[in-house]
């Protein structure tokens, strides 16, 4: 196979690779505005049997695929975990392989198809590839990552060719080789942001839609077995079927944070119809020069999850700025009537309690948007705990588009602060009218009042007069 070759899942039209059942999808959910992570690892962990590790915000859960049928209410849960004879669970030594694996090779050029590049060692060429040349720490660092790279059980597949696509058009995946996982396909994962995102990778949409219908309906309530050292027990004894020896007294049990009751793992949860989507394929090629994404197609080198968190954050924050998009562009359909009516009318045509809802809603959308821009930035696991992936989150970013979208999102949040501020005026120019007609009433009011009292003082004092003239005149005629 030609190294940076285009594959035939990548030249096909998405429409088509959404047809095709053995294509594995990568799908973003942003279903709540956040997420408990720390409670949906519990969950996770405990109802469902799968693996968790935490990444900052972030929660990495690997289901053993196929999911069997749930228990206590729940729809799903993990296929047991394979174990190697030490009794160690073989996806812990791969999780963990994955964490010490150093990212050496460089991933910071550009590329026109948002991948990430091999960078050129400026310290080596081409007369040190060969392994007898090598320095002994080099060598060995080199074997140690290549018996990583072998898989989960350390078998090699020497078939990592792609097989030829017959006449009709059909395809099929890479044999897994060196460098894959020959289990890759047999484990689906989950990324849990807490911003209210979830991406998963291999699961069919059944599988997501039952996962994500647990995580709905489950509260900490559900939990709260956890919070004494034999609810656990007792889940597990479930689970396996089988009854746990009896801790000695110097063993210590681990110390569990108790959950407070009947709260959701979700944090205001949206309706299904508000849910926002992404979705892609993704596949394993030995073949490709560096993981890449094009035409919404995952290449992937390795199976490994670093890669995958590092896209799937990239992805989860489209997601969520893909439903803050919708939710501005569902404010903008509603108020785009006013400035077209004040330019044809002169006038707002609104009562004073629809003008303050609708900038209550404007204001409400500009609040989430800038609270939310913290997790449209670059997280800091890039910068703290994984910085040679940042290239690679960058990358995928860059094909996403999430910068200008990020501009245009604050672009239309100044249209809604102008808007904002004319709704304003016109409440303000509609009071200070009421408050002058009440102001000219009571004038006019005053005015009449005070004519009033003239004319009554007027005709007081003119019925007075004429009843001493009259006095005066008897008197003077008595006389």
């Amino acid at each position: 196979a030609t190294r940076g070759a285009k594959s035939d899942a990548e030249r096909l039209p998405k429409s088509q690779r959404n047809a095709e059942a053995q294509l594995a999808r990568v799908t973003a959910y942003c279903t709540a505005q956040s997420y408990r992570v720390r409670a949906t690892a519990t969950f996770v962990r405990e109802q469902h049997g799968a693996k968790t590790k935490l990444y900052d915000d972030c929660l990495y859960c690997v289901y053993s695929l196929p999911l069997l049928g749930g228990s206590d209410g729940y729809r799903v849960r993990s296929s047991p975990v394979l174990k190697n004879p030490g009794g160690r669970s073989i996806l812990d030594e791969q999780i963990e392989a994955n964490e010490r694996r150093q990212y050496r090779e460089g991933w910071q050029e550009d590329s026109d198809e948002y991948s990430v590049q091999v960078n050129e060692n400026p310290y080596a060429n081409t007369e040190h590839d060969d392994p007898r040349e090598r320095d002994p720490e080099e060598q060995r660092r080199h074997d140690e990552d290549t018996a990583r790279s072998d898989g989960w059980k350390g078998e090699q597949d020497d078939a990592g060719s792609r097989r030829e696509s017959n006449s009709s058009g059909n395809f099929s995946f890479p044999s897994p080789g060196i460098g894959v996982n020959p289990e890759a396909y047999s484990v689906g994962e989950l990324f849990v942001y807490a911003y209210g995102v979830v991406v998963f990778w291999n699961f069919t949409e059944n599988q997501e839609k039952d996962i994500l219908a647990d995580l709905t309906f489950c509260s900490s309530s559900a939990l709260n077995n956890t919070s004494s050292p034999s609810g656990p027990t007792k889940l597990a004894q479930k689970l396996t079927g089988k009854k746990p020896s009896r801790p000695s007294p110097s063993q210590k049990l681990p110390s569990l944070t108790p959950l407070t009751p009947s709260i959701p793992l979700m944090t205001r949860p949206l309706d299904e119809d508000d849910f926002e989507t992404e979705d892609f394929h993704f596949q394993y090629d030995v073949h490709a020069e560096k993981p890449r994404i094009y035409n919404d197609m995952i290449t992937l080198r390795t199976s490994d999850h670093m890669i995958k968190l590092a896209m799937s954050h990239a992805i989860g924050q489209s997601t969520k700025l893909s439903f803050f998009e919708e939710r501005m562009q569902r404010t903008m359909a509603e108020a785009q009537y006013v400035p077209r009516r004040l330019a044809l009318e002169g006038r707002l045509g609104m009562g004073r309690k629809e003008v303050v809802a609708l900038v209550g809603r404007l204001f409400e959308q500009r609040v989430d948007v800038n609270l939310s821009s913290n997790m449209l930035d670059t997280p800091t696991f890039f910068w703290d705990s994984e910085p040679t992936l940042h290239p690679l989150y960058q990358a995928v970013r860059e094909y996403l588009e999430i910068k200008p979208r990020i501009q245009v999102l604050n672009e239309r949040c100044r249209v809604f602060l102008d808007l904002a501020e004319i709704l304003s005026d016109s409440i303000a120019d509609v009071k200070m009218t009421r408050i002058t007609w009440i102001i000219i009433v009571l004038i006019v009011l005053s005015i009449a009042v005070t004519c009033t009292e003239v004319f009554l003082r007027f005709g007081i004092l003119a019925k007075g007069k004429g009843g001493e003239g009259r006095a005066m005149m008897r008197g003077v005629e008595e006389l």
